[in-house]
């Protein structure tokens, strides 16, 4: 005749039931996301990211604005080069190379509650989570993680694949200032991108960087960066069109070195 379980027995079965509950319900999401990758074969390596260090090698720069967007350029893009409309930017070129700027619009509500969103979840703002990113590859994924930090390592991954993608991208670095926050991305030997966000959430924008032949050089590239400032105030309440991009053109604003 079977003997019935003491209620000490039943205690320790019902705690071993509760422990692998409980070790079901906080691994499941790690299996399920683990199973995902080898499925479809996912490896997003890493990238290595640096503050930017400009040289400052910009004396007898020329002083550039266009719209809410200033910079400092080389001599021969912002005077001696041609200016044109591009598919979304303005055009500074020469024989050998080309900077396109993207005129950002002013952020509406709707933007700026999810800049909010990204700040209150990941506690950084969006570029630094940009930066993240580039940061995190599919290796750096732990069994141990919590729920929150699986979340936020499946949507860094999430960036790394489709927004802000890891192939092909040789070197990233980072501009974090009070006004204004920036990632460049140097994609190959010819291109590089320039990120950059307001502090405040107002502007996004972009300045595109290629050399027509030969491996483009970072040191100016860094200094254009490293020169960028928006004024809100510029800043349009609506997208821009061709047309206003045509008209854009004709009302850039390039100070001469050394001129008044």
């Amino acid at each position: 005749m079977r003997k019935r379980a003491t209620k000490q027995q039943i205690a320790v079965s019902l705690s071993v039931l509760a422990l692998v509950a409980g070790a079901g319900y906080f691994w499941w999401p790690h299996v399920y996301f683990r199973f995902q990758l080898e499925r479809n074969e996912v490896q997003i390596p890493s990238i290595p990211v640096k503050e930017l260090q400009a040289p400052g090698n910009m004396a007898g720069w020329a002083d550039c604005r266009v719209g809410p967007v200033s910079f400092k350029l080389p001599v021969d893009l912002a005077e001696k080069g041609d200016r044109s409309v591009g598919k979304m930017t303005i055009d500074f070129s020469t024989s050998d190379r080309i900077v396109g700027v993207d005129i950002p619009r002013r952020v509406g509500p709707e933007g700026l509650a999810q800049r909010a969103e990204v700040i209150n979840e990941f506690k950084v703002s969006p570029a630094r989570l940009i930066a993240e990113s580039y940061r995190t590859g599919t290796d750096d994924f732990r069994w141990t993680m919590s729920h929150a930090e699986l979340r936020r390592h499946q949507m860094l991954l999430r960036m790394g694949a489709n927004n802000f993608p890891h192939s092909h991208v040789m070197t990233v670095e980072t501009r974090f200032e009070p006004l204004l926050e920036g990632v460049l991305i140097k994609g190959d030997r010819q291109t590089a991108v320039f990120h950059w966000q307001a502090t405040s959430g107002a502007a996004v924008g972009a300045l595109l960087f290629r050399n027509k032949e030969g491996d483009l050089d970072l040191d100016w590239v860094r200094d254009v960066c490293q020169s960028v400032a928006c004024d809100e105030s510029r800043l349009s309440e609506r997208a821009l069109s061709k047309a206003d991009l045509r008209e854009l053109l004709e009302t850039i604003e390039v100070k001469p070195a050394g001129g008044e």
